[in-house]
């Protein structure tokens, strides 16, 4: 466990520094900021929804995908 909480801070205090330096784009300043005022203010923020790739997208990546029609069911 100590490694992995180690990590996490050493990852938190990179982007801290690109936060302080401007490297990051918006988006990813904005979110670093909202996960540092939850922290402080001890809020658990809200978890981001996963995204749903889409079959181009993961064509793209070399993964091939047949979309079949559902069956009827037998009733």
């Amino acid at each position: 466990m100590l490694p992995r909480l180690d990590a996490e801070e050493r990852l938190a205090n990179i982007d801290v520094q690109a936060l302080a330096f401007g490297v990051l784009q918006e988006e990813d300043a904005d979110r670093i900021l909202t996960r540092l005022q939850c922290a402080r203010d001890g809020i658990v923020p809200e978890q981001p929804k996963p995204s749903i790739p889409t079959p181009e997208a993961l064509a793209a990546i070399g993964i091939s995908v047949t979309i079949m029609e559902e069956a009827p069911a037998n009733g």
